[in-house]
């Protein structure tokens, strides 16, 4: 049961003698080192698995953050276009009004245009105006 080179440590010691219940207890605080220092070292790897885990979810979550800004930055880049558009288009009609009651009804066509405008009183009679 116990190898030869402990019982000759043992022996040096004055412990070969010792009851059986010591040599359990021995066995048991042993094992149960055995069994904590295991635990330890898999609860480190689970450790490194789980910041694995979550480096890899932040490195997604980052991926998403950027391809929204970038749909963002592509959505305001159409806007901007339209927009530059219609007032490119109102300049030039504004340009080429012959009298003020011409300019006025560009300028009045250009922003019943806008959504915010378009149940505008003014707007109303414009679209009614033929």
């Amino acid at each position: 049961m116990i190898p030869a080179f402990i019982l000759k440590i043992l022996a040096r010691l004055g412990l070969s003698s010792a009851p059986r219940w010591a040599w359990i207890a021995l066995a048991a605080i042993i094992l149960m080192a055995a069994v904590f220092m295991l635990g330890r070292c898999s609860a480190a790897d689970d450790g490194e698995e789980v910041q694995a885990e979550q480096t890899a979810e932040s490195e997604q979550a980052t991926a998403r953050a950027a391809e929204a800004a970038i749909e963002v930055l592509e959505d305001r880049t159409i806007t901007e276009e339209t927009i530059d558009k219609a007032v490119d288009a109102a300049t030039k009609e504004i340009e080429d009004a012959q009298d003020p009651a011409a300019v006025r009804d560009a300028v009045l066509r250009a922003v019943c245009l806008q959504d915010s405008h378009r149940n505008d009183p003014a707007c109303v009679m414009l679209r009614a105006d033929p």
